[in-house]
């Protein structure tokens, strides 16, 4: 981490930094998932899948709504603009594309709970 933020951090300032901080946040995750397909079976297809095309979905989404007129030119109007539909579109589609997982995980939680000690 160190390294990469000296040497992407000098010649390219808070830019390089981001991208470091970003390898370096890809790198622990393929570690970590690495270490955790020892002991538990997963599908790295069914893990990053649906939230990346939730992801792309959305972002393009967002940033087209931008280009309503009236709404660039204020960052405050564009930012809010933005999160109107960046997050209920994200989360739609998660919950569209994940409602069999979502509805299983309620259950188990349901049971998880009311077995309480």
């Amino acid at each position: 981490m160190v390294i990469g933020l000296f040497g992407l951090g000098l010649p390219w300032g808070i830019s390089g930094v981001a991208m470091a901080v970003n390898v370096m946040a890809i790198v622990g995750m393929v570690i970590l998932l690495a270490q955790a397909k020892k002991y538990i079976q997963f599908s790295i297809v069914r893990l990053f899948l649906v939230p990346s095309i939730a992801l792309i979905i959305s972002m393009v989404l967002a940033r087209l709504a931008i280009g309503i007129p009236g709404i660039v030119g204020s960052d405050w109007r564009t930012g809010f603009v933005k999160v109107i539909v960046f997050v209920p579109l994200y989360v739609g589609i998660l919950v569209v594309l994940e409602r069999k997982w979502l509805l299983d995980f309620a259950i188990g939680l349901k049971q998880l709970l009311a077995k309480k000690p």
